[in-house]
């Protein structure tokens, strides 16, 4: 199951990190693309479901400041973890992922979370269970329910802190926010309204295919995002009107003279009497 949201590995991750220390990053911007992409349907910024699975809802659960683990519910092992989770845990995302669950916990805890997991799959039930770990740490409440995707079945986990209340949108840092958006998979590349690249995270470099030297600020997204007449006409009325979202499925044209077909969700990111255009582009895996 693809999320998008795990850590990049290799010499080209690190190659990328390299290429982008000397660029700065507008956090700003950044952080109200987060703050855009929030339905206001979903109060206090909670994942309310995950079975679109599109490029809005992976950002939405990464960037949700509700620890949330996506659990491969056959394997018993987390395939996901959100920015929120790895802090409540105090470990990095990359550390969670692949780590079997419930792990580390007392005795009686994992026994309670053992049958909640067993439970879901006869029955939903939203009542929380508290957990402990072994060695006396603090007291978590979790909650449950399960879910299908095209393949397999995953539980869909929200922990929170026994006592406190829960978080919002607000209480995230801005710090692990830009970590979040440097480290994505998910190409993400801020323009103006005539889509002039003023911000590219690594994942669009490695996307498209640049090397080193090439940076992609300063020039024209539509260099490499094949966009039509209809589709600029369409993204900057949203620009002009300051409405949220639009997606287009169209294709990335690589520094190696290849092509791959993409979808990009296209948002408005109002910033004061400057509203800049958000591109999530995401490579199609077939």
């Amino acid at each position: 199951m693809h999320f998008g949201w795990h850590e990049q590995r290799g010499a080209g991750a690190g190659t990328s990190r390299r290429r982008h220390a000397a660029q700065t990053p507008p956090v700003n911007r950044l952080q109200a693309l987060i703050q855009a992409l929030q339905p206001a349907s979903r109060p206090d910024n909670q994942v309310s479901g995950l079975s679109g699975s599109g490029i809005t809802e992976r950002w939405i659960f990464a960037t949700s400041a509700e620890p949330v683990l996506i659990v491969d519910a056959a394997r018993r092992s987390i395939v996901e973890a959100n920015l929120a989770a790895a802090e409540l845990l105090g470990r990095p995302r990359s550390e969670l992922i692949g780590q079997a669950f419930p792990r580390g916990l007392d005795r009686a805890s994992a026994a309670r979370v053992q049958d909640l997991l067993a439970r879901l799959v006869v029955t939903p039930c939203d009542d929380p269970v508290t957990m402990r770990a072994f060695d006396g740490g603090r007291e978590l409440a979790m909650t449950a329910s399960l879910f299908s995707s095209a393949d397999g079945s995953y539980y869909l986990v929200r922990l929170s802190s026994v006592g406190h209340q829960p978080a919002t949108a607000a209480d995230l840092p801005r710090a692990p926010t830009l970590s979040l958006i440097e480290e994505a998979t998910v190409a993400v590349v801020l323009t103006d309204l005539m889509l002039k690249v003023e911000y590219a995270n690594p994942a669009f470099s490695m996307l498209a295919g640049l090397s080193d030297e090439d940076s992609p600020r300063g020039r024209s997204l539509t260099r490499w995002l094949d966009l039509t007449a209809d589709d600029l006409r369409c993204i900057q009325a949203q620009g002009a009107a300051r409405e949220a979202t639009l997606t287009i499925d169209t294709t990335l044209r690589a520094g190696n003279h290849t092509t791959r077909p993409v979808s990009a969700c296209v948002v408005v990111v109002p910033d004061g009497e400057l509203p800049c255009c958000a591109f999530l582009i995401d490579a199609d895996p077939a």
